[in-house]
């Protein structure tokens, strides 16, 4: 009975190929917003300026195509959300700073925009 070959572990790609796997996953992006997701995938190989053969190096499928592109957009949102938690100030400064731009108060009560006490 023959051996399984274990899968080769991911190695780092080629600045020639990041950049190709790149270029085909914006592409990919806009053809599939724009067609949807039965864009022909030659299509997407030619407007990245890359051949079949490379797309299909980097994705043997339409169905790894399309997750690779949602995963890539799910990443770039997630470093977002983090990007903007990391410049906002902290919840307390939040509520402080709130509380001093509340509207002028009576006798230590805060009053509503409608003037009446909250």
């Amino acid at each position: 009975m023959p051996k399984k070959r274990s899968q080769p572990a991911h190695r780092k790609l080629r600045m020639d190929a990041q950049r190709n796997r790149e270029r085909i996953l914006e592409v990919a992006k806009e053809a599939f917003a724009r067609s949807g997701a039965s864009t022909s995938l030659d299509d997407i190989a030619k407007q990245a300026g890359v051949g079949a053969g490379t797309l299909y190096r980097h994705f043997p499928t339409r169905e790894a195509l399309l997750e690779a592109v949602y995963r890539t957009e799910v990443e770039k949102l997630a470093a977002a959300e983090r990007k903007l938690a990391q410049d906002l100030s902290p919840p307390s400064e939040l509520a402080i700073s709130a509380a001093s731009e509340m509207p002028s108060c009576r006798c230590g009560t805060f009053m509503s925009p409608t003037h009446s006490p909250i």
